[in-house]
């Protein structure tokens, strides 16, 4: 299992955006953002997005929206972040289904715990905890 030390954001977004490079031959892709609150999973994302080619400043939590989409060329990128779904209903999971059936498509999902059944087996998990106050540990689940 890949595993990186980040001392800063600048640090996490180049992680994230070198791995974005490298996955993006495999689409679709699903990545699984797991962490306590604060741990940098929305940064990681942000570092995806330029990875992709999508300016960091662009991206937003989608906390309250559950979803953001961004399109870059023929890539689709979706964020999710279920933190405050407590359950989902048929309606949402079938919408969850079909975004996760496109072919184009690169999902990025924080607090996949939430939606565990509806979660593609062939996602990437990555797992982020605190090291110290500027420090994160990142880890690629293989």
């Amino acid at each position: 299992m890949p595993t990186f030390i980040s001392n800063s954001e600048a640090e996490t977004r180049q992680i994230a955006a070198d791995f974005a490079r490298s996955a993006n031959s495999k689409i679709p892709v699903f990545v699984c953002l797991y962490g306590n609150l604060g741990s940098g999973k929305t940064v990681f994302t942000k570092g995806i997005a330029e990875g992709l080619g999508i300016p960091a400043a662009q991206i937003k939590s989608p906390t309250y929206t559950f979803v953001r989409q961004y399109r870059h060329g023929k890539i689709h990128f979706y964020h999710f972040d279920f933190y405050r779904i407590e359950d989902t209903d048929d309606l949402m999971a079938q919408d969850l289904l079909e975004i996760f059936s496109q072919k184009n498509a690169f999902i990025v999902i924080e607090w996949p715990e939430k939606v565990a059944g509806l979660i593609p087996s062939n996602h990437r998990a990555v797992r982020f905890s605190y090291k110290s106050d500027n420090q994160r540990t990142i880890i690629f689940d293989s």
